[in-house]
Order: C-alpha cells, then structure tokens, then sequence
C-alpha cells in the first residue's frame, strides 16, 4: 500500500509499533544488526493479491539472502505450491500428522487444564480433579471423531483437534 518499496526492517518497525510493543522492536532490531535473529514467517498462503504475495515472498527472499539470517516459513502445502520461496537453500519439510494416541493425549492434557482453570474460576480446590473422569472424557471426545471421516482427518492436526474440543 506504500507509493514506493519499504524495507523489510521498516516493516517490522510498523508492525511492532502498532502494537505499541517499542522495546521488542528494540531488541529485534538489535538482533538483525548483530546476526541473532532467527525468522519465523507464518501466514504465507494467507494472501488475497496474488501479485502482491508473489512481490513479498521474492522480496522476502531477496533480504534473507542478502543478510544471511536463518529463516523458517510455515504454510499450508497449496500456499507453498502458489506463492513460494524456492532455491537450492531452501528445504521443504512437512509436518506428519498426529497419531491416534497423541491426539488422546492431547485431549487428556487440555481436557486437564481446561477444569483446573474452570475449578480456578469457582473457587474449587483442584485437589478434587479425577484423572479419571478426565480420560473418559477424552476417551468419549475421541470416540466421537472417530465415527466422522472428515473430523478425523482434521483432528490429525493439532490446532483444529483443539478447536474441536473446545466446541465439544
């Protein structure tokens, strides 16, 4: 939206400062100047301009290269097929999906937290948590995934299975 091109340091500068968060962008700036940065880019795939992604990623690229710094770049695979950045530097990783038994153990420990902040709220003693009703709850949680094709490809990912639970 700027009339003319905007460092990527500028950028940064804007979004801290948004956020009224000055003494981050101090210490990220400081940390591009002496080569302690490592960057994590999310939301790549998240464009709605094509021609716009395309111009950010190469110039994102373009930064990355010329000062040298370790980059990681998270996106939903299509994303990476439309607008990515590509070159013998760049590997490409993809996160295998959550077993069965992790996601019953991430229900468990969510389902866990989530009646101790719950008990927390109304004064109860968390002494009174049952690990039992916990697994049964999660076990329950599970099973009902599991009777549904499309909920059980989405609890495969950690973000949405506890979506998922929290709607349930």
């Amino acid at each position: 939206r700027q009339p003319s091109a905007v460092a990527f340091s500028e950028c940064l500068e804007t979004w801290f400062r948004q956020f009224d968060q000055k003494e981050v962008w101090r210490l990220v700036e400081a940390a591009l100047e002496d080569d302690r940065l490592l960057l994590l880019v999310d939301s790549l795939d998240e464009w709605t301009d094509e021609t716009a992604a395309r111009t950010t990623s190469d110039l994102l690229h373009a930064y990355i290269q010329f000062h040298g710094f370790p980059a990681i770049l998270v996106s939903r695979p299509h994303g990476f097929d439309r607008v990515s950045l590509q070159g013998p530097d760049w590997q490409r990783g993809t996160l295998a999906p959550l077993s069965p038994l992790q996601e019953r153990e991430l229900a468990v420990k969510w389902l866990a937290i989530h009646r101790r902040r719950l008990a927390q709220r109304s004064k109860e003693a968390t002494e009174n948590e049952n690990s039992d009703d916990v697994l049964k709850e999660a076990t329950d949680f599970i099973s009902k995934l599991a009777k549904s094709n499309d909920l059980t490809q989405l609890a495969e990912v950690p973000l949405t299975l506890l979506l998922l639970l929290l709607l349930h």
